[in-house]
């Protein structure tokens, strides 16, 4: 998919005034969460779950994304930053008809959303879904971010 062809898709997500923090592994959180009324529901396998959980974390999210109605909420995932090594475990196991964007933590340059937008762009098609179906939402959680926010906001036509 062309840049402006993305560009225009993600002009279609909603605007998101209030977004659901879920933990991925709370199955009774998770089943719970559409009825909150949030315009997205974000299942998280980034701090909310403890190291020795993040495997299942990914497997019931994935599950989640497959069989939860959807009805008036977009489906986002927080995963791991890139900087810990476990960016490359969550996305192949979430990127799936139905999610509708990730949250990258700890962007603190343009080269992580790009990696990310590299990643995204092989497992959707993997998956049968359209380029640029998957957006991302930056988290900036350091001065050297905040510096790079400028070279962060340009880095992909996903941003949401």
């Amino acid at each position: 998919m062309e840049p402006d062809q993305m560009e225009e898709q993600r002009r279609s997500i909603p605007i998101l005034r209030s977004i659901l923090f879920v933990p991925a592994i709370v199955e009774r959180f998770v089943a719970r969460a559409p009825e909150a009324g949030a315009d997205a529901v974000c299942l998280d396998l980034e701090d909310s779950v403890p190291p020795a959980e993040k495997s299942r974390a990914r497997t019931m999210a994935a599950e989640a994304i497959a069989t939860m109605p959807r009805s008036g909420y977009s489906m986002f995932v927080r995963v791991n930053g890139l900087d810990t090594g476990l960016l490359e475990d969550d996305l192949p196991a979430v990127v799936r008809p139905g999610l509708d964007g990730i949250v990258l933590p700890k962007t603190h340059s343009v080269e992580i959303v790009r990696q990310a937008d590299h990643y995204l762009t092989i497992l959707e098609r993997q998956q049968g879904m359209e380029a640029g179906a998957v957006s991302i939402v930056p988290l900036v959680e350091s001065a050297e971010g905040i510096l790079n926010s400028r070279e962060i906001a340009a880095g992909s036509p996903r941003l949401a």
